[in-house]
């Protein structure tokens, strides 16, 4: 038996080394090679955390980055953190190509392998609050207190300013949700100006509701939203769809289309269906969960409008390269290079060759536009928050339709 485990631990202490050495050389494919190999022979705890660690590097060196994370975090739960960078650098990636969800997902999973990692529960508050998760970001800093209390009075200030955003969130919030009773008493809940006019609206707990309703949300829109009822699509994809505004209001404005709806939130998907349902259009609307790349290019084509509104999620999406379909594909979408850095012009410059471009600016809310809003005797502070979007500062948006042959 000793002897066995003694050739056993030479023959995975031999691997080992051919995999260390071909990833000193950056040869990748030897080096997954060889470390699988010592992994499966591997006779004890030890020797299973370098061949995992080489793992991970080599699949990450290859761009295999499914294999490297399981690999970096079976490192991590059998106790070595040698991995770390690995995981972060793909987390990052996949937050900066525009799936945030995963990229997250897999901090948590290595938060969980190996809770006591700081740079780990630093990178979620980071990424949390890049995504707009600031109660989810306050959560980790107040985590990575626990692990690190010696750098807890660095960062109170980061946790005060976070929890005062939140508060004000939330007083702007129920603000907004006064107004809008309001409001929505007067027009009987249906949106009174703009493209979508007519069309009813549950009441919602959200910053853009009274704007939505008084026809101003996203009016930036409304001239390439006429572009596009005019054409006549067959088919409007709506990505991102959230109560289902723009989902509804294109199948009521284009009554030959098939709206397809996506949505990865339940709750979203619902008020969409209540929102169809109650504006007679249910029968045309389908309502999905999430939008692949895949199902896209099955969807997609002459004829179809993609309307995009996916939290940088766009990025992955909208690549023509993966979805080829779409360089015959009327496309809106809002750009988010507020939470990915050059997200305009990386995801435009793909569709150069084959659209013409509409790079679409912010503008001005103008209350004095809407009298509905002095009908409802709001005062001039109440009037400015009703007309906001509550966007960021510079944001954007891109119509791009197909150049014709």
């Amino acid at each position: 038996m000793d002897s066995e485990r003694d050739t056993s631990s030479g023959a995975a202490r031999l691997l080992l080394q051919e995999a260390l050495d071909a990833l000193a050389a950056s040869l990748w494919e030897p080096a997954v090679r060889s470390a699988g190999q010592a992994l499966a022979i591997a006779p004890s705890t030890g020797f299973q955390i370098v061949a995992l660690d080489v793992l991970a590097m080599a699949h990450h060196g290859v761009g295999n980055h499914e294999a490297a994370s399981m690999a970096a975090i079976e490192a991590l739960r059998l106790g070595s953190a040698e991995s770390v960078p690995v995981v972060l650098e793909i987390a990052g990636r996949y937050v900066a190509d525009g799936d945030a969800g995963r990229g997250i997902g897999l901090l948590e999973d290595a938060h969980l392998a190996s809770p006591a990692i700081t740079s780990i529960v630093a990178a979620l508050a980071t990424h949390s609050q890049q995504c707009g998760n600031y109660p989810g970001a306050i959560r980790w800093l107040e985590a990575l207190d626990r692990i690190d209390p010696a750098g807890a009075t660095g960062r109170r200030s980061s946790i005060d300013a976070l929890r005062d955003t939140v508060a004000r969130n939330a007083q702007t919030r129920a603000v907004i949700d006064r107004i809008g009773v309001r409001v929505g008493a007067i027009c009987h809940q249906q949106v009174t100006s703009g493209p979508f006019a007519g069309q009813r609206l549950e009441h919602e707990h959200d910053f853009g509701w009274v704007a939505t309703l008084i026809g101003c949300y996203e009016m930036e829109l409304h001239p390439a939203i006429e572009h596009v009822i005019a054409s006549i699509p067959r088919r409007v994809i709506n990505v991102g769809c959230s109560g289902g505004y723009y989902a509804v209001g294109f199948a009521r404005r284009i009554p030959s289309a098939h709206v397809i709806a996506f949505d990865i939130d339940a709750t979203a998907r619902e008020s969409c269906m209540r929102a169809a349902l109650e504006n007679g259009v249910a029968g045309r609307i389908d309502i999905r969960a999430a939008c692949s790349p895949s199902t896209l290019e099955e969807l997609a084509g002459p004829g179809t409008v993609v309307f995009s509104d996916c939290e940088g999620y766009e990025l992955q999406l909208l690549d023509p390269d993966v979805v080829p379909s779409l360089r015959e594909t009327t496309i809106i979408v809002e750009l988010h290079d507020i939470w990915i850095p050059n997200l305009a012009p990386r995801l435009l410059a793909r569709f150069a060759q084959t659209h013409d471009i509409s790079h679409i600016a912010m503008i001005p809310r103008d209350a004095s536009r809407y009298p509905i809003l002095k009908q409802a005797g709001l005062s001039d502070s109440e009037m400015s928050l009703a007309v906001s979007d509550f966007r960021a500062p510079g944001m954007t948006w891109a119509y791009m339709v197909p150049r014709l042959p």
